[in-house]
């Protein structure tokens, strides 16, 4: 079920008791609301998406913008051309490997050029296939209280401490805000925790020994 921002905004001021007296108006709070979510999303990798991008067939690359991936993209997790899955290259072996011959790309790796980040391959892809880019990703800026947060609903406590705290911090209640920003940020620990072994060692617990 969508959450909309207004409705994190509500239950914040409701923990300070100020669910009608609105010391901090909307714009303020949604300020908040979006600065928590950036540093949410673009450290515990839980705004996830998945784009299909078709290759212009003239170029071994195609640019990751948001006119591509949509969103303003963190770290890319893995790519697919057509049906199959490519494998990330470091620089210098990408560069080795464009020195052979292949039908179609066998791995991927990223660069920027000019200010655009591109994703480059070892053969320029044909547009018969699209590439589909698994990838985490920072939400777009609430302009509107009205606006869905993105940000997954079992994570929204970790947004209202980070709103709450920056409310304590302004009004120079310090043991106030130390609480709630460690609120927040043991929760932000949480989630990239489950993240990172969900996303880098395939499951929710770690290997042994890893």
């Amino acid at each position: 079920m969508a959450t909309t921002a207004d409705t994190l905004i509500t239950e914040v001021r409701r923990r300070r008791d100020d669910a009608t007296d609105e010391a901090y108006g909307d714009s303020v709070m949604l300020d908040f609301l979006n600065d928590g979510c950036e540093i949410f999303a673009s450290t515990t990798g839980c705004c996830q998406h998945l784009a299909t991008v078709t290759p212009d067939g003239s170029n071994p690359y195609i640019a990751l913008s948001t006119a591509n991936l949509t969103y303003r993209h963190v770290i890319i997790y893995a790519v697919e051309y057509g049906t199959t899955v490519l494998d990330f290259a470091p620089l210098s072996e990408y560069k080795y490997k464009t020195a052979s011959s292949v039908a179609a790309p066998t791995c991927w790796t990223v660069w920027t050029v000019g200010g655009v980040e591109r994703m480059y391959f070892d053969t320029i892809p044909a547009t018969t296939s699209d590439v589909s880019i698994y990838f985490t990703y920072i939400p777009d800026t609430l302009t509107a209280v009205s606006s869905n947060v993105d940000i997954p609903e079992r994570w929204h406590p970790a947004i209202k401490a980070y709103m709450q705290y920056r409310v304590d911090d302004l009004n120079r209640e310090a043991s106030l805000a130390d609480r709630s920003y460690a609120e927040f940020e043991q929760l932000r620990q949480q989630a990239a925790n489950i993240n990172e072994s969900l996303l880098s060692w395939g499951g929710y617990t770690r290997p042994e020994g890893k």
